[in-house]
């Protein structure tokens, strides 16, 4: 019977960890990266400034979520937890879909 020390400490574990990690900080620089192209996109004397923030409002909680993820995951990372680090990486990824997909 494994247990959790022992799941902790396989390498599949370690590299799932260090994958959902590196996802994470990928997506927190992508919700960046779509408010900088949105900005660009919609400014204008035109729109106003309430169009921009109600285009970007899903993204930008999407990316608190995975911010907050990314945080939780390096300080578990300190203490050596790679399953605590998969399960919060997998729940943030999940959490940020379920946003995403309310968009109207």
């Amino acid at each position: 019977m494994a247990t959790i020390k022992n799941l902790n400490e396989r390498l599949i574990t370690v590299i799932f960890g260090n994958g959902v990690l590196i996802y994470c900080i990928v997506q927190v620089i992508g919700v960046l990266l779509i408010y900088k192209q949105t900005k660009s996109n919609l400014e204008s004397p035109l729109i106003p400034n309430y169009v921009t923030c109600e285009v970007f409002g899903y993204y930008v909680d999407g990316g608190l979520i995975m911010a907050l993820a990314v945080l939780l995951m390096v300080i578990a990372k300190f203490y050596k937890q790679n399953l605590l680090i998969s399960l919060i990486g997998v729940f943030a990824i999940i959490g940020q879909q379920i946003i995403l997909a309310s968009i109207k």
